[in-house]
């Protein structure tokens, strides 16, 4: 049976990637429902394994032994869903998916932890998991809200508009939140 697990990566130190994209939709695009930004290195592994609990051993070998998809020194890891509080009633969570459209595999990577672990992976995907909390505000729905930060904020569309999407070589998928978090 095939078993198959999300891995979320954070830094443990600050990201600067995802505070420059902050300052950036906040003062330079002038988007003023962002209320924070998250970003995560999201891996996706697949291996065969017909028990569940030798496929979750197996899994933290993989992350214990090769420090290919964490390094427990300076990142968190979480596997399948993220922890978050929950937000507040005016606020609205999206997470969005990207990956870059030529090099979503990683076989190179599958013959390197094969290598050092013994574990052969079916599959091993990168992404990026880019969470933005908005607020609404002017008296928008989700929908509109939603419809606004793809055209002002997400996709690059000149140097006024768009920050987080190269359309050139990346895409993306918004993800649903039940389904990839785990709100306290």
């Amino acid at each position: 049976m095939e078993q198959k697990f999300r891995i979320f990566v954070k830094s443990k130190n600050a990201d600067l990637t995802a505070l420059t994209s902050e300052t950036v939709i906040k003062d330079l695009l002038k988007f003023e429902p962002l209320v924070n930004i998250r970003r995560f290195i999201f891996w996706e592994v697949s291996f065969q394994e017909p028990d569940n609990n030798l496929a979750v051993e197996k899994l933290n070998k993989i992350l214990n032994q090769s420090f290919y998809l964490a390094n427990p020194n300076k990142e968190f890891y979480e596997i399948d869903k993220v922890k978050r509080k929950k937000l507040a009633d005016n606020q609205k969570l999206f997470a969005i998916k990207t990956y870059n459209k030529d090099t979503y595999q990683k076989f190179d990577l599958i013959a390197k932890i094969k290598n050092k672990t013994k574990i052969e992976l079916t599959s091993l995907k990168k992404n990026l998991l880019w969470e933005f909390v908005l607020k609404f505000n002017q008296g928008l729905d989700a929908e509109q809200l939603q419809a606004q930060f793809i055209s002002d904020v997400l996709v690059t569309k000149s140097l006024e508009k768009g920050l987080i999407i190269n359309p050139l070589f990346e895409e993306y998928s918004f993800l649903e939140g039940n389904t990839y978090y785990e709100f306290t």
